[in-house]
Protein backbone atom coordinates (compact mmCIF):
# COMPACT_ATOMS: atom_id res chain seq x y z
CA UNK A 1 0.00 0.00 0.00
CA UNK A 2 1.39 3.36 -1.09
CA UNK A 3 0.54 6.11 1.54
CA UNK A 4 -0.43 9.81 0.38
CA UNK A 5 2.90 10.55 1.81
CA UNK A 6 4.99 8.21 -0.27
CA UNK A 7 2.83 8.62 -3.15
CA UNK A 8 3.76 12.43 -3.45
CA UNK A 9 7.42 11.64 -2.63
CA UNK A 10 8.17 8.68 -5.11
CA UNK A 11 9.07 9.81 -9.29
CA UNK A 12 6.64 7.96 -10.99
CA UNK A 13 8.10 9.25 -14.40
CA UNK A 14 11.27 7.06 -13.93
CA UNK A 15 9.03 3.44 -12.65
CA UNK A 16 7.09 4.06 -15.37
CA UNK A 17 9.52 4.64 -17.64
CA UNK A 18 11.37 1.22 -16.04
CA UNK A 19 8.20 -0.87 -16.47
CA UNK A 20 7.86 -0.26 -19.98
CA UNK A 21 11.49 -1.72 -20.10
CA UNK A 22 10.37 -4.96 -18.16
CA UNK A 23 9.93 -8.29 -20.56
CA UNK A 24 6.41 -9.44 -20.04
CA UNK A 25 6.64 -12.35 -17.84
CA UNK A 26 8.64 -9.61 -15.08
CA UNK A 27 6.24 -7.43 -15.80
CA UNK A 28 3.38 -9.78 -14.53
CA UNK A 29 5.45 -10.59 -11.97
CA UNK A 30 5.67 -6.88 -10.37
CA UNK A 31 2.11 -6.28 -10.78
CA UNK A 32 1.59 -9.66 -8.32
CA UNK A 33 4.17 -9.15 -5.85
CA UNK A 34 3.17 -5.32 -5.38
CA UNK A 35 -0.30 -6.18 -4.43
CA UNK A 36 0.98 -9.48 -2.47
CA UNK A 37 -0.93 -11.32 -4.66
CA UNK A 38 1.52 -14.37 -5.62
CA UNK A 39 2.49 -18.03 -5.50
CA UNK A 40 3.82 -17.98 -2.54
CA UNK A 41 3.45 -20.24 1.04
CA UNK A 42 0.47 -18.15 2.38
CA UNK A 43 -1.71 -17.65 -1.12
CA UNK A 44 -0.87 -21.13 -2.27
CA UNK A 45 -2.60 -22.85 1.09
CA UNK A 46 -5.43 -20.51 0.86
CA UNK A 47 -5.66 -22.04 -3.02
CA UNK A 48 -5.31 -25.16 -2.14
CA UNK A 49 -2.15 -26.09 -4.08
CA UNK A 50 -0.35 -26.51 -0.68
CA UNK A 51 -0.43 -28.03 2.51
CA UNK A 52 2.36 -25.54 4.68
CA UNK A 53 3.02 -22.31 4.19
CA UNK A 54 6.83 -22.39 5.08
CA UNK A 55 9.37 -21.34 3.40
CA UNK A 56 11.52 -23.78 1.56
CA UNK A 57 14.75 -22.27 2.42
CA UNK A 58 14.26 -21.42 6.11
CA UNK A 59 10.87 -22.85 7.43
CA UNK A 60 9.33 -20.10 8.88
CA UNK A 61 5.62 -18.46 7.39
CA UNK A 62 6.18 -17.32 3.72
CA UNK A 63 4.35 -14.44 1.70
CA UNK A 64 5.78 -12.11 -0.77
CA UNK A 65 7.23 -9.70 2.28
CA UNK A 66 9.51 -12.82 3.00
CA UNK A 67 11.59 -13.63 -0.27
CA UNK A 68 13.84 -11.40 -0.03
CA UNK A 69 14.12 -10.88 3.82
CA UNK A 70 14.75 -14.65 4.01
CA UNK A 71 17.30 -15.65 6.52
CA UNK A 72 18.64 -18.56 5.15
CA UNK A 73 22.45 -18.81 4.44
CA UNK A 74 21.69 -19.83 0.68
CA UNK A 75 19.11 -16.52 0.40
CA UNK A 76 21.61 -14.22 2.34
CA UNK A 77 24.39 -15.43 -0.10
CA UNK A 78 22.50 -14.38 -2.70
CA UNK A 79 21.08 -11.36 -1.77
CA UNK A 80 24.96 -10.36 -1.04
CA UNK A 81 25.59 -11.36 -4.33
CA UNK A 82 22.80 -9.25 -5.79
CA UNK A 83 23.72 -6.18 -3.68
CA UNK A 84 27.53 -6.24 -5.17
CA UNK A 85 26.08 -6.38 -8.86
CA UNK A 86 24.03 -3.62 -8.11
CA UNK A 87 27.03 -1.83 -6.82
CA UNK A 88 28.97 -2.33 -10.05
CA UNK A 89 25.65 -1.41 -12.37
CA UNK A 90 25.79 2.19 -10.23
CA UNK A 91 29.55 2.74 -10.74
CA UNK A 92 29.11 1.95 -14.43
CA UNK A 93 26.55 4.58 -14.78
CA UNK A 94 28.59 7.35 -12.94
CA UNK A 95 26.75 7.58 -10.24
CA UNK A 96 27.41 10.09 -7.08
CA UNK A 97 29.76 7.99 -4.74
CA UNK A 98 27.50 9.65 -1.93
CA UNK A 99 23.97 8.56 -3.66
CA UNK A 100 25.08 5.09 -4.40
CA UNK A 101 25.82 5.14 -0.34
CA UNK A 102 22.68 6.77 0.44
CA UNK A 103 20.76 4.36 -1.96
CA UNK A 104 22.84 0.56 -0.88
CA UNK A 105 22.15 1.75 2.93
CA UNK A 106 18.28 1.56 2.71
CA UNK A 107 18.42 -1.36 0.61
CA UNK A 108 20.37 -3.20 3.39
CA UNK A 109 17.04 -1.83 5.64
CA UNK A 110 15.23 -4.52 4.00
CA UNK A 111 16.60 -7.63 5.75
CA UNK A 112 17.50 -5.88 8.44
CA UNK A 113 15.41 -2.38 9.92
CA UNK A 114 17.64 -1.14 12.15
CA UNK A 115 20.72 -0.43 9.83
CA UNK A 116 20.10 2.49 7.75
CA UNK A 117 20.59 5.97 9.32
CA UNK A 118 20.66 9.76 8.64
CA UNK A 119 23.56 9.71 9.92
CA UNK A 120 25.09 7.81 7.03
CA UNK A 121 24.71 10.75 3.85
CA UNK A 122 25.85 13.86 4.14
CA UNK A 123 23.55 16.85 4.73
CA UNK A 124 23.29 17.33 0.89
CA UNK A 125 21.29 14.42 0.59
CA UNK A 126 19.69 14.02 3.89
CA UNK A 127 16.10 15.65 2.49
CA UNK A 128 16.87 12.71 -0.75
CA UNK A 129 16.79 10.22 2.31
CA UNK A 130 14.34 10.74 4.21
CA UNK A 131 12.23 10.98 1.37
CA UNK A 132 13.03 7.68 0.23
CA UNK A 133 12.38 6.29 3.65
CA UNK A 134 9.44 7.84 3.17
CA UNK A 135 8.94 5.54 0.36
CA UNK A 136 9.81 2.90 2.28
CA UNK A 137 12.66 -0.18 1.92
CA UNK A 138 9.88 -2.41 0.16
CA UNK A 139 9.30 0.14 -2.13
CA UNK A 140 12.67 0.76 -3.04
CA UNK A 141 13.00 -2.70 -3.73
CA UNK A 142 9.61 -1.97 -6.15
CA UNK A 143 11.89 0.36 -8.11
CA UNK A 144 10.06 3.58 -6.08
CA UNK A 145 13.05 5.98 -6.41
CA UNK A 146 12.50 9.49 -4.35
CA UNK A 147 12.22 11.96 -6.96
CA UNK A 148 14.65 14.12 -5.22
CA UNK A 149 17.65 11.67 -6.67
CA UNK A 150 17.78 12.77 -9.82
CA UNK A 151 18.34 16.67 -9.71
CA UNK A 152 21.07 15.65 -7.25
CA UNK A 153 22.96 12.96 -9.47
CA UNK A 154 22.53 15.59 -12.60
CA UNK A 155 24.55 18.04 -10.22
CA UNK A 156 27.01 15.67 -9.89
CA UNK A 157 26.96 14.78 -13.66
CA UNK A 158 27.33 18.56 -14.28
CA UNK A 159 30.33 19.12 -12.29
CA UNK A 160 32.39 16.11 -13.82
CA UNK A 161 31.01 18.00 -17.97
CA UNK A 162 29.15 14.86 -17.78
CA UNK A 163 26.34 14.90 -20.94
CA UNK A 164 24.83 11.71 -19.37
CA UNK A 165 20.68 11.91 -18.82
CA UNK A 166 19.64 11.80 -14.41
CA UNK A 167 16.42 10.59 -15.93
CA UNK A 168 17.74 8.01 -18.17
CA UNK A 169 19.53 7.04 -14.57
CA UNK A 170 16.27 7.16 -12.57
CA UNK A 171 14.62 4.69 -15.22
CA UNK A 172 17.59 2.66 -15.59
CA UNK A 173 18.06 2.10 -11.82
CA UNK A 174 14.47 1.30 -11.07
CA UNK A 175 14.90 -1.08 -14.02
CA UNK A 176 17.93 -2.66 -11.80
CA UNK A 177 15.75 -2.67 -8.22
CA UNK A 178 12.64 -4.71 -9.88
CA UNK A 179 15.13 -6.90 -11.40
CA UNK A 180 16.76 -7.50 -7.78
CA UNK A 181 13.41 -8.29 -6.33
CA UNK A 182 12.76 -10.72 -9.15
CA UNK A 183 16.05 -12.18 -8.75
CA UNK A 184 15.79 -13.73 -5.25
CA UNK A 185 12.26 -14.70 -6.25
CA UNK A 186 13.81 -16.86 -9.16
CA UNK A 187 16.18 -17.89 -6.14
CA UNK A 188 13.68 -19.34 -4.71
CA UNK A 189 11.87 -20.85 -7.40
CA UNK A 190 15.63 -22.97 -7.83
CA UNK A 191 15.31 -24.07 -4.33
CA UNK A 192 11.66 -25.52 -4.71
CA UNK A 193 13.01 -27.20 -7.85
CA UNK A 194 15.54 -28.81 -6.17
CA UNK A 195 17.99 -27.36 -8.14
CA UNK A 196 19.91 -25.15 -4.99
CA UNK A 197 21.35 -27.06 -2.08
CA UNK A 198 20.13 -25.11 1.03
CA UNK A 199 21.28 -24.98 4.57
CA UNK A 200 19.07 -23.83 6.93
CA UNK A 201 20.27 -22.28 10.07
CA UNK A 202 19.68 -24.22 13.08
CA UNK A 203 19.78 -23.30 17.16
CA UNK A 204 22.89 -22.89 18.74
CA UNK A 205 24.40 -25.69 20.08
CA UNK A 206 22.74 -27.97 16.82
CA UNK A 207 24.43 -29.14 13.91
CA UNK A 208 23.60 -27.60 10.41
CA UNK A 209 21.64 -30.01 8.21
CA UNK A 210 22.75 -29.64 4.91
CA UNK A 211 20.30 -31.15 2.04
CA UNK A 212 18.11 -30.20 -1.28
CA UNK A 213 14.94 -28.89 -0.56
Amino acid sequence: MVTPEAESETNWTSLARAMRSLPAGVKRWTTKHVVGMCGVGKFKVRWGYDTSAACPCCGEFKDHLHIPRCMAPSTSAEWDRRIVALDSWLETQVTDPAIKHALLSPLKGVRDPSLPSIQVVPGRLRSAFQSQQCIGYQGLLEGKLSRQWAPLQEEYLQSRGSQRSPTLWASRLSHQLILLGFQMWEHRNLVLGGQCTVTRAQPTGQQRDTQPV
